[in-house]
């Protein structure tokens, strides 16, 4: 004779029964819910921060480039319709002094007036409003100033400070990403986001005379 077991069957009179369960309770519904939403928003925090350390790359970059391209007009010289730059690679002195201007975000070569802006990065005029002195740009002097430009140079100079035996020039910018300076007190991105500063000391040739070691 075989036996047949039954499970979760009525049994008139007795107490042990019940009915087995099945799902899920609210408060589960709940925790499962808020787990999701922190994984979520960890998942967005790490998609906005890989965002931002791409943009910082591309800007970083990008202003490598535009040092290359400077650095390239200083040492070997350039040409602009009939003006011409000599450059500092064979000459006996520093030659950029006159040659080389600071205008609008730009390096000019020529006077600043006749000369020709180059070396703008190929960013749109930008106008920046000052929050306080050197906020967000060293160029800020007070709360409400403007920095007007159409280039991505801070500051550019020249000198002969440590200079050896007179046959080096230092030469030294500071370069920025105009879209990334921050438009209100809350921006996303500080100074040494957006601005490096490039230096380098540059050997001359001088004519050798007997008396120049």
């Amino acid at each position: 004779m075989s036996r047949v077991a039954f499970t979760g069957a009525m049994v008139p009179g007795s107490a042990r029964f019940c009915w087995p369960q099945s799902g899920s309770t609210l408060v589960e519904l709940m925790v499962a819910s808020f787990i999701s939403l922190l994984i979520g928003l960890a998942v967005l925090q790490t998609v906005f921060q890989i965002e931002k350390m791409v943009t910082l790359l591309l800007a970083t970059a990008r202003m490598n480039q535009e040092a290359r391209e400077i650095f390239f007009l200083l040492l070997s010289g350039g040409r602009e319709g009939d003006a011409y730059f000599p450059g500092i690679h064979g000459h006996d002195r520093d030659p950029t002094g006159s040659d080389l201007l600071h205008v609008s975000g730009q390096i000019w070569l020529g006077d600043g007036i006749n000369g020709t802006g180059i070396f703008d990065g190929g960013v749109s005029p930008y106008d920046i409003s000052c929050l306080k002195a050197n906020d967000p740009l060293p160029l800020c002097s007070a709360g409400g100033d403007h920095v007007i430009g159409k280039g991505m140079v801070l500051d550019f100079g020249t000198s002969q400070s440590l200079a050896i035996h007179g046959r080096t020039v230092d030469v030294s910018f500071q370069l920025f990403s105009p879209h990334l300076v921050p438009r209100g007190t809350h921006g996303g991105y500080h100074q040494p986001d957006y601005m490096k500063r490039f230096w380098t000391s540059v050997g001359m040739m001088l004519s050798q005379a007997p008396e120049v070691p």
